[in-house]
């Protein structure tokens, strides 16, 4: 059975820049506190967020690790650089390519 169908709270962030899409890849590691970590950053490589128009989805297990990744990313990273462009809490994690 896989783990990726219980991270469906998702956020997809809008960004012209790589570097900070990959800093992102860190931060979502680091506020899913349990489970597979690497599930959230999942399908978030150079090529994958060329293809979705230079945007990056990140999935977590449960709604209060997003809100408090979406949270910490305000803090940590200059507005203008990134933006929210979705939000779902139906919107499960597929395997990585």
């Amino acid at each position: 059975m896989s783990q990726h169908k219980e991270y469906i709270f998702s956020v997809t962030i809008q960004s012209d820049d790589l570097g900070l899409i990959c800093a992102m890849r860190g931060l979502a590691w680091h506020c899913q506190i349990d489970g597979n970590k690497q599930i959230s950053w999942g399908n978030i490589k150079e090529k994958d967020w060329a293809a979705a128009g230079r945007k990056a989805t990140f999935h977590f297990s449960r709604q209060n690790y997003r809100d408090n990744f979406v949270r910490e990313a305000q803090i940590l990273f200059r507005d203008g650089l990134w933006s929210v462009a979705n939000q779902s809490n139906n919107d499960p994690a597929r395997r990585a390519d």
